[in-house]
């Protein structure tokens, strides 16, 4: 994957496949790391190459219950051990990023994601 705008592009087409039809890129410096919105979601892109932390996945979170949304976080380096297990805690879907941008389900909650219309 290029650059972080081909991650974000990937993870809208994935989450517009899966039901969020009106997903787009927040506008301007993302607002505590929220990179994607839409009705009833927010949605992060970590492309860094650290797995994601715990603290990511509990902002996402907060992110989402402020604003009664769902919540979905995509990383291409992966996730802490400690973050994939609040965020099983927390239900936050986790999805990794292949090489190529595919995201693919890395925990529970992300397999009801990708399976549930939204």
């Amino acid at each position: 994957m290029a650059t972080k705008g081909d991650a974000v592009h990937a993870a809208v087409l994935y989450l517009r496949e899966i039901g969020f039809r009106d997903v787009v890129r927040s506008d301007g410096e993302p607002v505590a790391g929220i990179d994607l919105r839409g009705p009833g979601l927010v949605a992060q892109v970590e492309l860094g190459t650290r797995p994601a932390d715990v603290r990511a996945v509990e902002c996402l979170w907060l992110n989402a219950l402020s604003e009664s949304a769902v919540s979905a976080f995509f990383a291409l380096a992966g996730y802490a051990d400690e973050a994939r297990e609040r965020a099983d805690t927390l239900g936050v879907p986790l999805f990794v990023l292949d090489p190529t941008g595919a995201p693919r389900p890395v925990n529970g909650p992300a397999d009801d994601l990708s399976r549930s219309p939204a």
